[in-house]
């Protein structure tokens, strides 16, 4: 499952692609993209993933939780409720 989360982070570099195709040098550049990085054991991926990581969980039968990392500061707070209720 670990490898699958980083699938889903990472993606084909077109510069790659390219200078290989014109015959170019590709020493320095990634093959592959990752969006992410491991940090103290965790996998730290983009947020936008985070209901396709979801439903990848409930199809396996994982339960998963979702640590909240950090508060909003209380002008960030207010920012976001004020804006909520203005969408409504």
């Amino acid at each position: 499952m670990q490898n699958a989360l980083r699938r889903m982070a990472a993606f084909s570099n077109p510069d790659f692609y390219k200078k290989s195709s014109m015959g170019l040098s590709t020493k320095g550049i990634p093959r592959i993209i990752f969006c992410g990085y491991d940090e103290a054991g965790y996998i730290c991926i983009p947020r936008a993933l985070l209901e396709t990581i979801v439903d990848r969980f409930q199809e396996a039968d994982i339960p998963i939780t979702l640590p909240i990392i950090g508060l909003l500061e209380m002008h960030w707070m207010l920012l976001l409720t004020a804006l909520y209720t203005m969408n409504r």
